[in-house]
């Protein structure tokens, strides 16, 4: 049978309720107010049984389930650092702070077999609910940095290079003879012509637009017979 959560809206003489001892301003305070506990303990509902022993508060059990999926606790350790922190009990549900777990870590194990994997994915739709609202967005904020090109360069020269070596193949195929190859021209030329803007490449040798006419020339080149 499920069980719920006990009534406890009367005044404890001796005890101080959690909210007058933590702030509502917290994080989980305000995560807390926003889940829908009821939905989701009505979607559970046909898990259990109707008569028999009441099973721990599915608000408890499903809070808790959160609390170790949130901050990346074992079954062990989420029970434990939930008796040290008062937040943590508010947000499953208790109104007085509690000095021991309210069950025991294999509980999660008899949990989890309950549900089944249809069960779970409905308390991991919690989180899915609280963003179900459409937003329009008055303004957008577009990063228009512009990314550099993954186009090495020189292409112009490349693209002279994969022509004249296409002309090699393609005439040692018909059996052409060469007047001259221009093999180490065009490696010389393809060396000159890299970086040709740089002050150094400019000072050391004739200008970029003169090498690629020379590239243009060797391809030119005619056979002999």
């Amino acid at each position: 049978m499920k069980g719920s959560l006990p009534n406890q809206d009367q005044t404890d003489l001796f005890r101080n309720r959690l909210t007058s001892i933590i702030s509502l301003d917290h994080e989980l305070c305000r995560l807390a107010g926003e889940i829908d506990w009821q939905w989701i303990d009505a979607e559970l509902d046909g898990y259990y049984a109707r008569e028999g022993r009441p099973s721990i508060p599915v608000r408890t059990m499903v809070g808790m389930l959160l609390l170790k999926r949130m901050y990346d606790q074992s079954d062990e350790s989420v029970l434990a650092r939930w008796v040290e922190n008062p937040y943590w009990q508010y947000f499953t549900g208790e109104t007085y702070f509690q000095h021991r777990p309210p069950f025991d870590p294999t509980d999660f194990v008899y949990f989890r077999k309950r549900v089944g994997e249809d069960g779970m994915e409905k308390i991991l739709s919690l989180s899915v609910r609280l963003h179900c609202g459409s937003e329009v967005e008055e303004e957008v904020l577009v990063d228009t940095t512009v990314q550099e090109k993954n186009v090495t360069y020189p292409t112009d020269t490349k693209l002279a290079v994969k022509i004249i070596k296409y002309c090699w193949s393609y005439g040692e195929q018909e059996g052409v003879r060469w007047r001259q190859s221009y093999r180490f021209v065009v490696k010389r030329l393809r060396l000159a012509t890299y970086d040709g803007g740089h002050p150094r490449r400019r000072a050391g040798g004739p200008p970029c637009s003169a090498q690629t006419a020379n590239h243009r020339r060797a391809l030119g080149a005619g056979p002999t017979a």
